[in-house]
């Protein structure tokens, strides 16, 4: 069984400050990307969030961005 996923616990808001990708590959010649939102935090840090592309695409820089116990995704509060 496993453990309860830290989105379930995970609560946050904060503001996008920048948005970035990387492209890395897998060992067996498969490429993918990551997408990330980075978001200042009320105490001035900013953390680095890793999400799809469709989720990354719905927030701009400068939107507010809070994510809610129980729910996976953040969202514009």
């Amino acid at each position: 069984m496993f453990g309860i996923g830290k989105w379930k616990t995970e609560e946050w808001e904060g503001e996008v400050v920048d948005k970035s990708e990387l492209t890395a590959s897998d060992g067996d010649g498969n490429d993918y990307t990551m997408y990330y939102l980075h978001v200042k935090m009320p105490d001035g840090t900013v953390q680095k969030k890793k999400y799809d592309r469709k989720l990354c695409e719905q927030f701009n820089i400068g939107d507010k961005i809070a994510k809610r116990p129980g729910e996976k995704k953040p969202v514009k509060p």
